[in-house]
């Protein structure tokens, strides 16, 4: 089974020191991606790339010359455009699969892109933001036998440690990553907090709901098989009633939506996601009607024959 590892790098120099540890470690550069801010990163020339101020270049140094001469993951460095956001520098198979979702017709944007690489919600938010003001991400689709030693790795090759770097940000006014927020940052301020309607702190007991979707959803064996979409609310109550689960496809490309109820997931702090004891097979196997978040929710037998299906309790009860 493979798990994802993920590390924010103020630096390139530091995250592409961390990439060439983990390939001396034998973890194989084909597990491995790289992506960082072109803008932010202006040093960095992808190969293949004959226009320096593509890449937001200026005459810095190529990347063979950087690397001397040798393979692997940064070898094969090149450029995508997120919808959204830009241009980034990026290599690995996270470059392969955002170069052919961008070119359909529903691309996710860079919180997309980094939920359907296994990135947990709860911090995908941060991490692109972090990516947003310069910085870059290494992810790492880990087999179990390297996780542990993995982490070990970017977490002793100057990884920003996330949880403060959230606070840092929360603190400032920030309060989660928005594509259309890109436009309030100039080129010469990319650092610049963004003024926010509501300031939320790291030890804030609640959570907006903004910062749930996404949040991968995980079976019993910490297999990720989904995310959440979204949330549907008792409108009586308050009550969460149902999550629309979406699984398949990538950044919304041939992706399949599902409606589960919320009590047959669980928040687990060490997967940082949600883990569920139902199976993909059971979310495929749903009366097909519960993949329609517009059905007519006012008949109480139908959602009974939901959560039979599921074996969950009734949420009204």
């Amino acid at each position: 089974m493979r798990r994802t590892v993920t590390a924010l790098f103020d630096a390139y120099d530091d995250a592409a020191k961390a990439v060439q540890r983990l390939e001396d470690a034998g973890i194989s550069y084909r597990d491995i991606s790289i992506v960082s801010n072109a803008a932010g990163n202006a040093h960095i020339v992808p190969l293949g790339s004959t226009d320096d101020a593509s890449a937001g270049a200026g005459a810095g140094a190529t990347v063979g010359a950087a690397l001397g001469g040798s393979a692997g993951l940064l070898a094969g460095l090149g450029l995508v455009t997120i919808p959204g956001f830009g241009p980034l520098i990026a290599a690995g198979w996270l470059l392969a699969a955002a170069a052919g979702a961008t070119a359909g017709a529903a691309a996710g944007g860079l919180v997309g892109l980094l939920v359907g690489a296994g990135v947990s919600g709860e911090d995908v938010h941060v991490y692109s933001e972090g990516l947003r003001r310069g910085g870059t991400l290494v992810i790492g689709r880990i087999e179990d036998s390297q996780y542990e030693d993995a982490r070990t790795i970017l977490a002793q090759s100057q990884a920003v440690d996330i949880a403060e770097r959230c606070k840092s940000y929360m603190e400032s006014g920030w309060s989660h990553f928005d594509e259309a927020d890109r436009a309030l940052r100039s080129k010469d301020a990319p650092n610049r907090s963004i003024p926010s309607k509501a300031a939320h702190f790291a030890s804030n007991p609640l959570i907006e709901s903004g910062r749930v979707e996404g949040t991968g959803i995980y079976d019993r064996n910490g297999t990720h098989i989904g995310a959440v979409n979204r949330l549907m609310i008792d409108k009586k109550t308050g009550r969460i009633a149902y999550v629309v689960m979406a699984f398949g496809g990538f950044l919304g490309v041939g992706e399949d939506k599902r409606i589960i109820p919320w009590g047959v997931l669980t928040y687990d702090t060490h997967l940082q996601g949600y883990r569920t004891s139902i199976t993909e097979d059971r979310v495929r196997g749903a009366p097909a009607f519960y993949s329609d978040p517009n059905w007519d929710w006012s008949n109480r037998e139908l959602e009974r024959e939901l959560h039979d299906h599921y074996g969950a309790k009734y949420y009204w009860g």
